[in-house]
């Protein structure tokens, strides 16, 4: 019984690649829209001074209004300053870190979420034992904090 409900789930529709990592397929009912997977492996990964971040959403797939990314933070490891114009929110799942926004620090552990202000400096380090873990969303990717930014880091203030 159970083999039977699998087959009858299972897209009828041929998978057919549209773009470097993303599958096509047709929903099972008729007029449903279409579903689009992005495999990880084709997506753009950067790894600096102990994060390891994923862009799992953005205009390369096609999604205009925001981005989505998750990323990890080895013990003592700090993300670069950034800066964003639009809303951001980071959802803590794993670890627990300290939150530097406009140079106050904050400390958080999951699961919690980060709300920060658009306009706002933030960096996020992990301050625990284990790796810290995000999923970020934004309306407009931060940009780095050039060199006229922000002078307070959060190395400063880990413990």
């Amino acid at each position: 019984m159970a083999r039977r409900w699998l087959l009858w789930a299972m897209p009828r529709a041929a998978a057919a690649a549209t773009l470097p990592g993303i599958v096509t397929t047709a929903c099972a009912s008729a007029g449903s829209p279409r579903m689009h997977i992005v495999h990880h492996a084709h997506l753009r990964c950067e790894r600096t001074h102990g994060e390891h971040r994923l862009v799992a959403v953005c205009r390369d797939q096609g999604i205009a209004a925001f981005e989505v990314w998750t990323s990890t933070l080895e013990p003592g490891a700090a993300t670069r300053a950034m800066r964003h114009a639009g809303e951001l929110v980071a959802v803590a799942h794993e670890g627990a870190g300290k939150l530097l926004v406009d140079g106050g620090p904050q400390r958080f552990h999951a699961p919690c979420s980060l709300l920060i202000p658009a306009g706002s400096s933030f960096q996020v380090a992990n301050n625990g034992a284990a790796p810290l873990r995000l999923v970020w969303v934004c309306t407009q990717a931060p940009l780095s904090v050039d060199d006229d930014g922000p002078s307070t880091s959060i190395e400063d203030t880990l413990p």
